[in-house]
């Protein structure tokens, strides 16, 4: 009796379509919501070349990815539906390519480079280019992230340099005449927008303001994690934006922004720290940003590219990415597992870029 070859197969992950599944219910519009669903799945691919698992029976004992999560059931929301019979088919076919031998190649769940940009793109088409979201269908991947790559440009062009207070509140003082704003209406959000050239503003984060999230907390008598969660943004002395945070009150800070999305730098790690004391007021599980560490010798916080030597890092799981190192610590210890990301300048091999540790005794702090 002749027997087939085994096959490299080739599928998405019902494990992927959750996660995207979950990441576009945040999108009011439905159209752009259905598109995200349907195409980030797609887009999550492991970096480098595939890695082929032979053999592995997907078992509930194995992480169980032949097994379909249970994705949540809202009113109005069909293409939720859509995922989770996607995600049902996926895992029928794992599990069918499983048993008769085939090699399964594995399927990263890491977001892709450009998600946030393509997110937040998404999230403002309502009010930027509704015309585009009967097109969404036709759009490619790769070519949604050229769209965003086009709006955030015109983000930076259009910006404004003062944002102003109006429509802020809980102005929290911070280091060298510095303050915290509470941005808690859409008009507010979208000034920040502007004086930031990022995407907080066009109605991709309305949701978190008081006017259009949790009832709009009349007379801020909702939850006290409630009031405090949404949108922040740094002031300077003279009314200007440095940075933007977006803070849920699940207890945990989801981004925090310089200019045109760059990342926070040394010198922000003690306004930082601030926001989060002040924050644990109303949450107090409310965790660390994951490129500040703490020093269990004592306690202080860092900037994970100002970490002295000697420092004393603890946690299953420590992520430095991205990982641009002049060099480690010296006679740095971690109890736990360190990940670095990141190439050499001018090499192939992944381990650390070059940087210099110029501003970082003013980002550290004791917490």
């Amino acid at each position: 009796m002749k027997t087939s070859a085994p096959r490299l197969f080739n599928a998405v992950f019902p494990q992927a379509i959750a996660v995207a599944a979950g990441v576009a219910t945040v999108i009011e519009d439905d159209r752009a919501a259905a598109w995200l669903a349907r195409r980030l799945p797609q887009a999550m691919r492991p970096d480098g070349e595939p890695l082929a698992m032979t053999p592995w029976p997907l078992s509930e004992e194995l992480g169980g990815l032949g097994t379909a999560p249970r994705l949540p059931a809202v009113e109005g929301r069909a293409w939720l539906d859509d995922a989770q019979e996607w995600a049902e088919r996926s895992a029928r076919a794992l599990l069918a390519a499983s048993r008769a031998g085939d090699s399964v190649i594995h399927q990263g769940l890491t977001l892709p480079r450009h998600f946030g940009n393509v997110r937040d793109w998404l999230a403002a088409l309502p009010e930027t280019d509704p015309r585009m979201l009967d097109k969404l269908p036709r759009v490619t991947w790769d070519q949604a992230v050229e769209h965003a790559r086009a709006y955030h440009e015109r983000l930076k062009r259009s910006r404004l340099r003062i944002a102003g207070d109006e429509g802020t509140a809980d102005p929290v003082p911070s280091v060298g005449g510095h303050r915290w704003l509470h941005i808690v209406t859409p008009e507010a959000l979208d000034a920040e927008s502007a004086a930031m050239g990022h995407c907080v503003g066009d109605g991709g984060y309305d949701h978190l303001t008081w006017e259009r999230g949790r009832d709009g907390l009349p007379e801020r008598r909702r939850r006290a994690r409630d009031a405090a969660a949404g949108i922040w943004s740094l002031r300077d002395r003279d009314g200007r934006s440095i940075l933007t945070a977006e803070v849920h009150s699940a207890g945990y800070v989801a981004q925090i922004q310089r200019r045109f999305n760059e990342s926070p730098q040394p010198e922000d790690t003690p306004h930082v720290l601030v926001l989060l004391d002040h924050l644990r007021a109303a949450m107090p599980d409310l965790d660390d940003p994951d490129w500040i560490v703490r020093d269990e010798r004592d306690g202080s916080l860092h900037h994970f590219h100002c970490m002295p030597d000697g420092i004393h890092l603890k946690g299953t799981l420590l992520h430095l990415a991205p990982c641009q190192w002049a060099r480690l610590p010296t006679a740095m210890r971690v109890e736990g597992r360190v990940i670095l990301w990141g190439r050499v300048k001018g090499s192939s091999t992944s381990t650390s870029a070059s940087t210099s540790s110029a501003g970082c005794e003013s980002a550290r702090a004791s917490g």
